[in-house]
């Protein structure tokens, strides 16, 4: 056998052996719930964008009536508390009377 042929040889064992590692340590970071896989993560984005949009569209039939009558400050006031207060529930820590 030539030297270029074992070269040729040890380098591709050695990519073999560099894949499969690669391969073992991509299976135990998902077994250990470090690796998700993308189709979960695309549905999750989907859900959370679908409920983003519902809570920014609810604000228009929302705030007109809370804004009615009220200042400038207040107008302000109202919607920004409103809008932390919808982007809280999406994260998942809204806590009423808080």
């Amino acid at each position: 056998m030539a030297i270029d042929a074992v070269e040729e040889l040890t380098q591709a064992k050695t990519r073999l052996t560099t894949a499969r590692a690669e391969r073992e340590e991509l299976k135990l970071a998902q077994q250990r719930g470090m690796l998700i896989a993308i189709d979960t993560v695309a549905e999750q984005w989907a859900e959370n964008a679908g409920n983003v949009r519902k809570k920014l569209l609810a604000l228009e039939a929302k705030l007109p009536g809370m804004l009615q009558g009220k200042g400038i400050a207040e107008m302000s006031r109202i919607i920004h508390e409103e809008i932390y207060q919808a982007l809280n529930e999406l994260a998942g820590s809204y806590q009423p009377g808080k």
